[in-house]
Order: structure tokens, then sequence, then C-alpha cells
């Protein structure tokens, strides 16, 4: 039982590749986290999977969405609808966006099961407050009632109503203060637990998902360039994008002396770059292949797979910077 993605990429009606040869796959009962700067395809990602882009002109244009054995891009319109919800559900990043604040929430949880026409919605929807740790009274409350760490647990409960096997959870923790961040966090681990419920855990915080999750993805620019465990890909990672990112998180020892940043930007898709798309920020960058061929995410016998023409050679790419 698996979400398997395989070489999925996204264009925009013009031409223009946000997405190129996406592959990942999500184990029920597993959290794959998805890491990356912003622009790197990670939200872009989670669109293409529940076919809902934020905007027109954009399409899944190559490759294959298979959940639990099912072709999810063979599905009309209609079917795909029915399985937003049912089997795969999405949480946003800033709940004040996706709740409407003319309605309680506990209307908006109820939205799913009417939707599909689930039975005894009153009393499911008491069970979904308490599954996410919230008193039932609670649902009688408009948004603006509603603490920060409230809300985005009404959004949980809104996209587990119909007890989906699968959770895209998009930046969940980002408007939230620490405490309420471990709380929620905490929460999602015990669903997946208790729910047997495959999380992909999209965020910039390379610690949380290195601690939440049990493998993880890491994009650029619109391409999976490393993957494979979280533990052995943040103890050892491979490509400099990723070693780049693991330097970039706040040191906790008394010798550091400065926060480290990856020069350079993520490019725009409007302006592509040949080769490796990493390789205008790259210490390790060489003219061929780097800056001539796009490398592909090779597999490495460990299990791991990185998108590095040199990452055999081992070292830390930013070693000396």
């Amino acid at each position: 039982m698996s979400l398997d993605l395989r070489n999925v990429s996204v264009r925009l009606d013009h031409g223009t590749q946000l997405l190129s040869h996406v592959s990942l796959t999500l184990r029920a009962g597993e959290a794959l986290g998805l890491v990356g700067e912003s622009g790197s395809g990670k939200s872009m990602t989670a669109f293409a999977i529940m076919g809902l882009f934020p905007g027109p002109g954009l399409a899944v244009s190559g490759g294959e969405i298979w959940l639990d054995g099912q072709d999810l891009r063979s599905l009309a319109t209609a079917a795909m609808r029915r399985m937003r919800g049912a089997r795969i559900g999405m949480v946003f990043q800033d709940p004040s966006s996706f709740l409407d604040p003319l309605l309680p929430v506990g209307t908006q949880i109820a939205e799913a099961l009417v939707v599909h026409g689930a039975a005894g919605i009153a009393a499911r929807v008491r069970d979904m407050l308490a599954l996410v740790e919230l008193p039932a009274a609670l649902g009688a409350r408009y948004p603006h009632e509603l603490s920060g760490g409230q809300r985005q647990r009404v959004l949980i409960a809104a996209a587990l109503a119909m007890r989906p096997g699968y959770l895209i959870a998009d930046e969940p923790t980002t408007a939230l203060d620490a405490t309420v961040q471990a709380d929620v966090l905490d929460l999602l681990a015990r669903l997946q637990s208790e729910l047997n419920l495959g999380v992909l855990l999209i965020s910039h915080d390379l610690a949380v998902v290195a601690q939440r999750c049990q493998s993880v993805a890491v994009m650029y620019a619109g391409r999976v360039v490393e993957q494979g465990p979280a533990a052995a890909l943040f103890a050892t990672p491979r490509h400099p994008y990723t070693q780049g990112l693991v330097h970039s998180t706040l040191a906790t020892d008394a010798d550091a002396r400065r926060l480290f940043s990856i020069p350079g930007r993520v490019p725009a898709a409007t302006a592509p770059i040949p080769g490796c798309r990493f390789h205008p920020r790259c210490p390790r960058a060489r003219i061929d292949p780097c800056q001539t061929e796009v490398p592909p995410l090779m597999p490495r016998d460990d299990g791991r797979a990185d998108a590095c023409w040199r990452s055999e050679l081992g070292q830390d790419a930013w070693s000396d910077g």
C-alpha cells in the first residue's frame, strides 16, 4: 500500500516547466519529509497529487501518480473529486486562509462527510474533534474564536473526516509558535501511528523532518536531488545542495561563530538553466558535465539516491566555505 509518483512533470500552458520527473514513494503508516527552499516545488508536488492547482494553465504534463495501485491520472474529474478526502487528505499551512469565517468549524468538518454521503454526521464530527483533542462544544464556534493551534487541529480533523489512508501536510506549523508547533506535530505523529496513516510532511524545518519522518526527499528547482532514509541522509548528505541545507540550520554547539547560507537563490522556472540546476551555486561544479547535462536521480547501493555528477567524491562540498 503506497502513494507513488513516477517521473511526474508539471507545466504551464505556455510551456514553462515547474516540476521535472519527480519520483516519490509514500508507504502506509510512514512519514515522508519533503524539504527545500521556497520555490523548489514542494507545494506544487502536493497540488499535482491532489489534482488541485493554485491557478489556471497548470497541468501534469507527464509521469504517473498511483494510489494503492490505482492510476490517479486516469480518473475522470468526478472520480478524482470523490478520491479527495476519502482516500487522501490535505492540510494547508495557514488555517485562517482555508477556514470560512462565516461558518462554525463543526459545519466545516462536516462538509467532507456531506459531500461523500456519510451517515451519522453529527456523531462523526464529535468523534473527529475528539480525535484531534478538541472538546465537542468547540464545533459550534467560529474560526476567529479559536487559537491558531485549535484552527490547525480543525483543518486536520476536516482532512481526516473520511479516514483517508494518506495525508499531505503542507507546512502545517508555519503560522504557529514553537510550543504549539510541537503539539501539532505530536498530534500528527499519534494519528500516523493510530490510523496507519501515510503522511507527506512538507517543511522548511530540517530538524522537524529529521525527528518526525522515516524518509526524506530534497527538492531543488522542481527536481528531487536526493532522497533516502532520514537518519542516514541528514548524517551524511551527498548532494551539495543537501549539504548546504544541513549547514544552514542553526548550530547548537558553543563553537558556532556564524550562520552558513548557500550563496545565490533558487532560479525562476521561467529562466531554465542547462545541466544541473544547482551548478551556479555549487562549489563542486565543473563545466562538463555539471553545466551541460542534467544529472538523473541515481540509486546507490545503500538504498539512497542523489542527482549529482560528482557525489562520488564523498567530501563535504562546503568544507572550505
